[in-house]
């Protein structure tokens, strides 16, 4: 329990701070229509941090019962969604940085490129 405290914490400290950006009421289609391209891409990496959260939570709370062997799958599949969302969270931050910098030069290509392959 006090490994899934600190995801916990975290969690909430992440949603107190960014709750202006989680609660835009803006849609995707308006936001790329009027350029907002940046906050979009912030957005997304709200949301994918917060499945790493969760993902992170959940197995912090499965793991204190790993004595049942009922839940080795369940703690299996979570460390793999725990993985996924972690590469996920790199990736969404990786296209939030180009797209804020604005550059559109062979770097910042090599590092979107880098990144998916990595996913």
């Amino acid at each position: 329990m006090h490994y899934a405290s600190i995801g916990i914490t975290a969690l909430i400290i992440h949603i107190i701070i960014n709750r202006q950006e989680l609660n835009r009421k803006t849609a995707r289609a308006e936001m790329l229509k009027t350029g907002q391209v940046v906050a979009l891409r912030y957005r997304y990496f709200l949301l994918a941090s917060i499945c790493y959260y969760i993902s992170d939570i959940t197995w912090g709370l499965m793991y204190d019962h790993r004595d049942i062997p009922e839940l080795f799958a369940l703690i299996y599949s979570d460390t793999v969604f725990y993985f996924i969302f972690m590469l996920l969270t790199m990736l969404t931050w990786i296209r939030y940085v180009v797209s804020y910098l604005d550059k559109r030069r062979r770097r910042s290509k090599a590092l979107l490129y880098a990144v998916w392959l990595m996913f």
